[in-house]
């Protein structure tokens, strides 16, 4: 995973299972066969990859070579915070095409992205781990839902929309945070 992603796995601590973070963008390209042997050593029920983009990214990705044969070992599952940016696609659907997971899950919540047309797709929200939250009882919150994320295309526009309308109030919070950071 890489390094802004532990509440991810954290999540899973939530809920029972026995987790192993491993970074994989920490060591070049010709290392990430140490991840398919980590996958062998480790005989895990299941393994999580929370993909990177790797032209933004700009750090070590594993190929669908690796991630091929780190599912050949145990069922493979892949978090794509961003499936909906149209960057990542043919990402996707190379995934896809060449089989390098059991489940491709979108966690921002969209189904605009090809993985809604696989068989192996699904469309969730980012996990979290709520053991982190301390909760307002439901009578003394005066905030009933909140987001993080950016703010642009279809989704900037319908805060704006709903902002203008005074159906939200929309509060920029601080850049640069993430979900742990509010939590």
């Amino acid at each position: 995973h890489p390094p802004n992603c532990a509440p991810f796995w954290r999540s899973l601590a939530a809920v029972g299972h026995r987790v192993h973070g491993e970074l994989y963008d920490d060591r070049p390209h010709d290392r990430h066969q140490e991840l398919v042997e980590l996958a062998r050593t480790l005989k895990p029920d299941f393994a999580v990859y929370i993909g990177a983009y790797a032209p933004s990214h700009k750090r070590p990705v594993p190929s669908t070579d690796i991630l091929s044969q780190i599912r050949a070992t145990c069922p493979f599952i892949l978090l794509c915070g961003d499936a909906a940016d149209d960057p990542w696609w043919p990402v996707l659907e190379d995934y896809h095409q060449k089989g390098c997971f059991d489940a491709m899950v979108v966690i921002d919540g969209s189904f605009n992205t090809p993985i809604k047309e696989f068989t192996e797709g699904l469309t969730l929200l980012t996990p979290l781990d709520p053991r982190v939250y301390d909760p307002l009882p439901w009578g003394e919150r005066t905030i009933m839902s909140g987001m993080i994320g950016g703010l642009g295309g279809l989704r900037g526009q319908i805060v704006y929309e709903l902002s203008v309308q005074g159906r939200i109030d929309y509060r920029l919070g601080p850049i640069g945070r993430s979900y742990a950071d509010y939590a």
